[in-house]
């Protein structure tokens, strides 16, 4: 109802006449007219939610996505129909100083020109201008420097557009995503109370498709009403190859979502939003270098004002590169203090090194993450540390081939001894570089088997391995985040999908993890 039949105010006193000091006396009529037929249309069900076939949420790259919308209402409910939507992003957003902005192959650049004497800078090239013109000014155009990650041939995010076969131009175009993102980039200055700042921020869409899973789609006039009770309406939806798998950072993420839309004529829509983890694929047995031992070793003078009192000196090694999670890397180093004064500490180190990098090879920012952390004390002086085979754990982690098919996030990892000399001195580093992957190397299959039991090949695509060991899918090392504060605070924008039926989606994306020896009843097998 919109308009009462009646609202009036009705004063006592014939004719509202008052004198000072009196009371005001009267009353508000209202009058409503009821009507018996009509229903307030139902605000929110008993449950709506969506329900993924795959055990855990978790798909590759090129396979279908299956699964079902229930809704559970008390009372009849009309609607226009149930939309699904699946998208698949990823989005960096990091900053840095004006100091830092000039970058190091262009600081070294001489301009040789008689007439140029004022330059200006802007986020994503080199502009020059000359103060009174010449005819022997020539403009120069700076070149990029040469960058692994993009630009033409050499960049191995690059999906080129692939031959569309018989059966995907018979599919509905709302059904199956292009084979090529899109891409957005922004560079903008922004005043702080630190100094100004130079933002950075880019954006690659893998896929956004919408479609009906139910109702009338293209007459808007229809409705159905369905009664009380629970209903299922399935959905499929078909992924596109050469996907980066889910990732989440501090200043980036690749993130996969599906949402379901009631669509209803009387009242606000109602959605609801999943996540769901894409995996991919690294084949340890195919890097030649996985099997092969690492070491590195380090040595540094100490000064104690003038005067030098001995070398400290730190070695590591590992007996291989490559590792899956679930596995433990065994670590031995030595760390020798001839100097005449203790050190402060030694630190082993699990880094996960993340790499944003604008498009074009603008501007890349490194961040490096601890992962695991083993601390022991103070060396005094004439005296060693020794460290054999130290264990550390390799926690759910995605695989270090992310910038195969992302080109805005490169992800690897490393092994670092710190030794901790005493002040003023700087810590002496020594660093080992792995390489995590998702299967493991055949020759260590016995290690994540029980004695004497053999194993079908595994489910994962394109692996057919004999006695291929069990896995289970493991949450990230890190706690679950909420996708919508995540989305808001990279992107700088907010989610456009509606009211949610659920103000929060905490997720945390899933990877393949192995246990080794006889603690496989701890975890469900999922090959």
């Amino acid at each position: 109802m919109l308009r009462p039949v009646r609202f009036e105010i009705v004063f006592d006193a014939p004719g509202a006449v008052y004198f000072s000091s009196q009371t005001i006396t009267g009353h508000v009529r209202l009058e409503v007219r009821s009507r018996s037929r009509s229903k307030t249309p139902m605000l929110r069900p008993v449950r709506f939610e969506i329900v993924f076939d795959a055990p855990g949420a978790v798909y590759f790259s090129s396979q279908t996505i299956t699964g079902h919308v229930r809704l559970e209402v008390e009372e009849p409910i009309t609607l226009k129909g149930v939309k699904m939507r699946f998208r698949g992003e990823c989005c960096i957003h990091f900053t840095d100083t004006p100091r830092q902005m000039l970058f190091s192959y262009e600081s070294k650049r001489v301009f040789n020109c008689r007439c140029v004497r004022l330059r200006s800078l802007v986020p994503w090239r080199l502009e020059q201008r000359c103060i009174r013109p010449c005819s022997s000014h020539i403009p120069l155009t700076p070149t990029l420097p040469p960058n692994r990650y993009a630009g033409g041939v050499d960049n191995p995010g690059y999906i080129p557009d692939m031959e569309v076969s018989k059966e995907e131009a018979s599919d509905p175009p709302t059904r199956r995503a292009s084979h090529r993102p899109r891409s957005s980039e922004h560079a903008w200055k922004e005043a702080s109370l630190d100094g100004p700042k130079q933002h950075y921020r880019a954006q690659e869409t893998y896929f956004d498709t919408e479609f009906y899973i139910y109702g009338h789609k293209y007459q808007k006039d229809e409705k159905e009403t369905l009664p009380a009770g629970v209903h299922e309406f399935p959905f499929a939806f078909s992924l596109p190859p050469n996907l980066p798998p889910s990732f989440h950072a501090d200043k980036g993420f690749i993130c996969y979502v599906a949402v379901a839309t009631l669509d209803r004529p009387a009242a606000a829509n109602i959605v609801y939003k999943a996540g769901f983890s894409l995996h991919s694929i690294l084949d340890l047995n195919m890097d030649s270098l996985a099997a092969s031992n690492v070491s590195s070793s380090k040595a540094k003078n100490l000064c104690c004002f003038c005067c030098q009192t001995g070398p400290i000196t730190l070695a590591a090694r590992i007996p291989r590169r490559g590792y899956v999670p679930g596995e433990k890397i065994l670590v031995s180093a030595e760390a020798d203090n001839v100097s005449a004064r203790n050190t402060r500490r030694t630190r082993l180190l699990l880094l996960q090194v993340i790499t944003y990098i604008m498009p074009n090879g603008v501007k890349e920012f490194v961040e490096e993450r601890v992962l695991k952390e083993i601390v022991r004390g103070i060396i005094p002086p004439g005296e060693s540390d020794l460290w054999e085979e130290v264990a550390i754990t390799v926690p759910p982690l995605v695989p270090a081939n992310v910038h195969l098919t992302c080109r805005l996030l490169h992800v690897d990892y490393r092994i670092d001894m710190i030794l901790e000399p005493p002040l003023p001195s700087g810590d002496l580093r020594v660093s080992l570089p792995i390489l995590i992957g998702s299967v493991p190397l055949r020759n260590c299959f016995s290690n994540f088997l029980p004695p004497n039991e053999t194993r079908e090949p595994c489910g994962l695509p394109g692996i057919n391995y004999p006695n291929f060991p069990p896995y289970w899918y493991g949450e990230y090392v890190y706690d679950r985040v909420s996708l919508e504060s995540m989305y808001e605070r990279i992107t700088g924008i907010q989610d456009d999908f509606g009211p949610q039926y659920e103000p929060v989606t905490m997720f945390a994306p899933t990877y393949l993890c192995y246990t080794p020896g006889n603690k496989l009843g701890n975890k469900p097998a999922s090959s």
